[in-house]
């Protein structure tokens, strides 16, 4: 019983830390998008202040939705030709 109880809280501790290893670094990724400017270089994990000017400034000055709207073409037609190459070989 013990062994059971022992194995299975090591798994749950294992999901846990992968978890936290997975997710960490897309939290940061949001937080410092959200930074200002001044406050990217300051080590702090959580910004005092949230801004959204980051992207008001990648839509306005590069063609982000051009770019996305490409890569979702490209990932259809390669998605598309791998799935009717598979159905064609059966």
């Amino acid at each position: 019983m013990k062994s059971r109880t022992i194995r299975r809280i090591s798994f749950v501790f294992g999901l846990l830390v992968v978890t936290t290893v997975v997710i960490a670094p897309f939290c940061w990724l949001l937080f410092c998008s959200l930074k200002p400017r001044t406050q990217l270089f300051t080590g702090l994990a959580i910004p005092s202040a949230l801004t959204l000017a980051n992207y008001v400034a990648l839509f306005r000055h590069t063609e982000v939705v051009r770019f996305l709207c490409n890569s979702t073409e490209v990932a259809v037609v390669v998605t598309g030709v791998t799935v009717f190459t598979a159905v064609g070989r059966l």
